[in-house]
């Protein structure tokens, strides 16, 4: 696998290159200069928490590089301030089309605009009387948040570690120096290694809908107490860029574009992706389906414009309306404000733990996950799939940049858009 990385946009981030960690960050966090006999397994972890030359793991140091952004390199929020909706919309530095992550908060719908968050990674908030994580990982697509506690009810404090594992932001902790996975949601290096994360229910939402249906809600404010460029991305065009900075710990599948936006569906048994265009154009909005051995309906919230994924049991779904849910009987169920599970009558159906992110990210942590979405050359896939020649999107000479400058006192680079 070719792990060349590249630098563009207005943040300096600095080369790692090839197997094994290098000096700076990693050794601030005692990462070993090499890697246990262990073989991988599931999602580019191993089976268990391994230990090696005195550290609790489960990942492979070699996977662990360096963002260049240094340790607490990007300020963690502390103290969040919000304003009205009409304020922010004042403001004029929040696009329509860019989302946040929206919770109810003691009756009170709060936004945190990825906008900001790409800047700080990691911001600290009580949510619901929980001391809570808000973060989001730009790299990756990935948002989640954490309750700020480990499995034994102690407190956690955390940081950003200016490390990576798969293009996603590693959190760590003040308490320990563990590092953390926001995908994996678990510990993944030091003390904590092999726990997992207290994740909090959240919607993503953009930020022109989102102001619509919650007028009275408030909306991070942009007085975080650093000065940053929040109608800029800290990566530059990233998002829509055919370039992906590091490397991966498998090959990502060539299915789909390596940025194309999937909804993540993990159950005990069985994993599924799902993008939304197709559910509301075949599905007509709506996918009863089974993953693993789970009965599960995907569906489009048209009031909220965000997919959806709850367990049914043996209800059949038809159609969606006004952000409910609508079964084969004609029985309309509707959303539950905080943990947003389905609701009828004393009945409920919980909202599966899901996750927004690239497809890059995706297919190379779960390789053996079916799939839901239009293939290039291929059409509607619908479960598990094979890609002959001619299928799936072609090898873009665009999608590697050589590193240009390992200072980066000037970071730029040509890069075509999608």
């Amino acid at each position: 696998m070719d792990k060349r990385i590249t630098i563009f946009g207005v943040l300096a981030v600095v080369a790692l290159i090839g197997a094994g960690c290098a000096t700076g960050d990693a050794k601030l966090f005692g990462i070993a200069d090499s890697d246990p006999s262990n073989e991988i397994g599931g999602v580019g972890i191993f089976d268990e928490v391994v230990k090696h030359k005195g550290d609790k793991m489960i990942v492979r140091p070699s996977d662990i590089v360096e963002s260049g952004q240094g340790k607490d390199g990007m300020p963690v929020i502390t103290d969040p301030k919000f304003v009205s909706v009409d304020e922010a919309s004042a403001e004029g530095y929040l696009f329509n089309e860019n989302y946040g992550i929206s919770v109810l908060d003691d009756g009170e719908y709060k936004f945190y605009s990825q906008q900001i968050l790409s800047w700080h990674e990691i911001l600290l908030d009580e949510i619901n009387g929980t001391n809570a994580a808000v973060t989001y990982s730009e790299l990756s697509g990935v948002s989640n948040i954490f309750s700020a506690e480990d499995e034994d009810g102690s407190s956690l404090t955390f940081g950003v570690s200016g490390l990576l594992w798969s293009n996603n932001s590693l959190l760590y902790d003040q308490e320990s120096d563990s590092l953390w996975s926001q995908v994996l949601a678990k510990g993944v290096y030091g003390d904590h290694a092999g726990e997992e994360m207290t994740t909090l229910p959240f919607d993503l939402v953009p930020w022109g809908v989102w102001k619509e249906a919650h007028p009275n809600g408030v909306v991070l404010s942009k007085d975080t107490g650093s000065v940053r460029a929040y109608d800029r991305s800290p990566y530059g065009p990233y998002i829509v860029a055919k370039v992906i900075y590091f490397p991966f710990v498998n090959d990502p599948d060539k299915a789909l574009r390596p940025k194309d936006v999937v909804l993540g569906v993990v159950t005990e048994t069985g994993t599924k992706a799902y993008q939304e265009g197709p559910i509301v154009e075949f599905a007509g909005g709506v996918k009863n389906d089974v993953v693993g051995e789970t009965n599960v309906v995907v569906w489009f919230d048209d009031a909220e414009r965000v997919l959806r994924a709850h367990e049914r049991g043996d209800v059949e779904f038809d159609s969606t309306e006004d952000g409910t849910l609508i079964d084969s009987d004609g029985n309309v169920w509707e959303l539950s404000d905080i943990e947003r599970d389905l609701v009828l009558e004393g009945t409920t159906l919980a909202q599966l733990q899901v996750q927004t992110m690239f497809w890059f990210e995706w297919s190379s942590l779960y390789q053996e996950s079916q799939l839901y979405a239009v293939v290039f050359g291929k059409g509607l896939v619908d479960g598990e799939y094979k890609l002959e020649e001619g299928e799936g999107r072609e090898e873009d000479k665009g999608q590697v940049i050589e590193v240009i400058d390992p200072q980066f006192d000037t970071p730029s680079a040509e890069v075509e858009a999608e």
